[in-house]
This record gives C-alpha cells, structure tokens and sequence, in this order.
C-alpha cells in the first residue's frame, strides 16, 4: 500500500510540485501499481448495510428409478445461508489554502493530491480483494486467500514448494451475478472509490491552532462475495524465482478444469514474477497454452488457453506455506 509522508501538505512537498519555470511540476506516479482485479470486480448492492446475506445451493434431487406399483420416496434440495462482511475504507485529504493558493495551477494541484488518495486506497482494495480476513480484522471483508487457505479442497492446488515466508499464488475468479462479485452497502451510491470535496474550511492543527484550508472525503465501502466456490481457484506454494518449483502451468490447467464450464470467463490474476516466468514460456513457440490478446484500446494482454491473464502487485510474495 502506498504511504503518504505526514497527514497533510508542507512547504517543502509544495516546492517538490513547482518545476523551475514555476508551472506544476509532473509528478512521477513512483507509488503507482499494477492491480487490475480492481477493474474487473463487478459491484451489486447488498441486501443490508454492514452484511450481505446470500443462499448457495448445497444439494440436488436426484431422483430413485421405481418397479411397477411401487412409489418413491420424497426428495428436496437443500440449501446454505452465506453472510460477507461490508468493510469501510475511509481517508480525508487536509490541505492548507495557502499551499494551493501558491501553486502555479491550483486546481491541478488539488487534484493531484486527490489522484494520490484514490490510488492509495485502490491499492489497499487490491491486496484487501486477496488477504482480507474479517475472521482476525474485523474491519476488512474476507478475501480470496482466506477463504482458500487449506489444501484439503479442490479449489487450492498446491504447486509443490515449501519455503515458507518466500511463497506466492496464482487466483482465478469467474466474476457474475451468480458467481463472484463485490457488494455495496443497501442504499448505498455504487461501488469503488467516492470522492467527495468538502470545500474551504477552517482546519485545527496538532496544536489547536486554526487555520484556512480544504478538505476532502474518499471512501469505499464494500465486501466480496462468493455466490459459487468453485468460481473461485488458487494454486499456491509457488516460487517466485529459483529452479524448482517456479509455475508449473500444468497446475493452472488442472484449477481451471474444476471451474464451471471449465473456467469460461475466468481471469487469472498473477504477481510481477509470475507473469515474468509466462512471457517467458510465451517465447517458445511449441507452447501453445500462451498467446498475447488485445484489448479494445489496443492495448496487449497475456492469454493462458483463452483466459485473460492480469498482473496484481497486490499478490504477496512472501506467502507462508499452505497446506
């Protein structure tokens, strides 16, 4: 998660952000990361303010074969009452008047520091989307490693490695309605991250002292719901560098067979050093698991077998061992 020096804006971080000619300085995004799960995830609004409660089906009828004059036996399907926690991720932004009132734009400035919020709070969506565990944090919503934190089921499927605190994942999610999806609060105005300016007012700093500057309010209120587990899968105990036990894509091939349609519409989301061992295997031409799509500005992305592949830095690199 990026970090922010201090609470709010200094002389000195004005200066940084006019360049020579006293314009506004381009800011080098050097915080910026890639995690695009938070342009997947799909938002529905919840059927209660802090929890959404949904029904999985559990069981099917499955009928009896019968002999002449010989009934069957009643039969129904059966059904389990799933409850996500909502988490509330909030920030205000403290800006002292002056200091936007000396910038050369002081619009543009206010807004960079805005883009700073928005992009520190989606990385902590990004890593809360895996690690989130309302179980130890009652705050977060539970994510995808939590949920899949055990080998003894076959949506995680173990890629042999054994260094604990040295491991990573792969995770593939089927997004939809009746499959995975994050949630909003009842009533709430959609999902993501709301921005909302509060304007000119009169600040107090950390001695009480007043003085004039804006404030501004980013939230994102949200939890992830898994509607069908299997929608969900995670081959584990990679390691991200070495000889052994690097990314065997024999396993992801074996997660995606166990989803529904046998992964339709799955997308695979990997860490920097993952995807840095599949354009490598890109390069063989014999392999033909790998291909490279195109998205609809152009830009390129990786396929593994006709699944969109997106890079995550939120996915740890120092995962412990699961078993």
């Amino acid at each position: 998660m990026a970090t922010l020096t201090g609470n709010q804006l200094g002389l000195v971080e004005v200066a940084r952000r006019t360049d020579p000619k006293g314009d506004s300085a381009k800011i080098a995004e050097v915080l910026t990361k890639d995690n695009g799960i938070n342009a997947d995830m799909i938002f529905l609004e919840a059927n209660n303010t802090t929890i959404h409660e949904s029904v999985s089906r559990s069981s099917l009828p499955t009928g009896s074969w019968r002999q002449l004059n010989k009934g069957v036996a009643n039969e129904s399907s059966s059904t389990v009452k799933n409850i996500d926690n909502i988490g509330m991720l909030e920030s205000y932004a403290k800006i002292d008047l002056a200091a936007i009132e000396m910038a050369p734009n002081p619009a543009e400035f206010e807004n960079n520091e805005a883009l700073a919020f928005v992009e520190g709070m989606g990385q902590t969506l990004a890593t809360t989307a895996f690690y989130g565990n309302a179980n130890i944090d009652t705050e977060q919503f539970m994510g995808l490693a939590p949920r899949m934190a055990s080998l003894a089921t076959n949506h995680v499927i173990s890629n042999g490695g054994a260094s604990s605190g040295s491991m990573t994942s792969i995770f593939m999610v089927q997004w939809g309605e009746s499959k995975v999806h994050m949630v909003y609060p009842r009533g709430g105005k959609g999902g993501g991250i709301i921005h909302k300016p509060l304007g000119e007012q009169t600040l107090v700093d950390a001695d009480g002292n007043e003085y004039q500057g804006k404030r501004h309010h980013f939230k994102i209120h949200t939890g992830l719901v898994v509607r069908d587990a299997r929608c969900i899968k995670r081959v584990c105990n990679i390691l991200p560098t070495g000889d052994t036990n690097t990314f065997d894509e024999d396993k992801l091939i074996q997660a995606l067979a166990y989803m529904p349609q046998r992964g339709a519409g799955a997308v695979i989301y990997l860490p920097i050093s993952i995807s840095v061992q599949a354009q490598i295997k890109l390069k063989n031409k014999s392999n033909v698991n790998w291909s490279v799509g195109q998205g609809l500005s152009g830009e390129e992305f990786l396929r593994f077998n006709g699944k969109r592949v997106v890079v995550c830095e939120a996915i740890s690199e120092s995962e412990t061992t699961v078993s």
